[in-house]
């Protein structure tokens, strides 16, 4: 029974500091309008999940370039927990999020995010998984798996993709990110967030 404890708390992910603060700054960069900084914590093989996926650094590059321009929108983000494995080279920050568009009038709109971090061959931190963090609901979806990220002790796990729900007209998809850790040789779910398609123009 001790071994079993102990395994458990091994496997158990703990808070990350480091990562929080890591976040913070890529907070600030993104408010200074500083593209430079906010690419510099991209991974080269990044995926970014909203509605639609993007993949990698240029496709991310391109989608958020309207923050780093004058009178464009802000967003805004604060970090509240964190998780990083044991083996310290894969973690997890989430928090509260806040976009607005002062020129167009789009008052701030808050929102949750989820943000998976890897070390690189440096021992840099880099966002290699990020989106919105929208609780999934109850009801089963089917999913493809685009990209997993797993920590080298095996005990921390991050997945994005896609996901399909319903048939015919009531047909919905979009985009899915799900950390999970490995406690006693089984898997929790830690966070699972499903963000709708937008919908179809025309």
């Amino acid at each position: 029974m001790t071994w079993i404890l102990l395994a458990a708390v091994l496997h158990a992910t703990s808070p990350a500091p480091e990562l929080v603060a890591v976040d913070a700054a890529w907070d600030a960069a993104v408010a200074a309008r500083d593209e430079k900084g906010f690419l510099s914590r991209v991974a080269e093989d990044a995926v970014f999940v909203g509605g639609t996926l993007q993949v990698g650094r240029a496709a991310i590059r391109e989608k958020w370039s309207r923050y780093f321009v004058p009178g464009g929108p802000t967003l805004r983000w604060k970090p509240t927990d964190s998780g990083l494995a044991a083996s310290g080279d894969l973690g997890w920050t989430i928090g509260d999020a806040s976009y607005a568009w002062k020129d167009k009038g789009v008052g701030p709109s808050p929102g949750r995010y989820v943000t998976v971090w890897a070390k690189d061959p440096g021992g840099r931190w880099m966002a290699v998984l990020d989106g919105s963090l929208e609780p999934a609901p109850p009801a089963p979806s089917t999913r493809k798996a685009l990209r997993t990220v797993t920590s080298r002790d095996g005990t921390l796990e991050a997945s994005v993709g896609t996901w399909e729900r319903g048939e015919g007209a009531a047909r919905t998809t979009g985009t899915f990110l799900v950390v999970k850790e490995r406690r006693a040789g089984a898997w929790r779910t830690l966070l699972d967030s499903e963000v709708a398609a937008p919908p179809a123009e025309g």
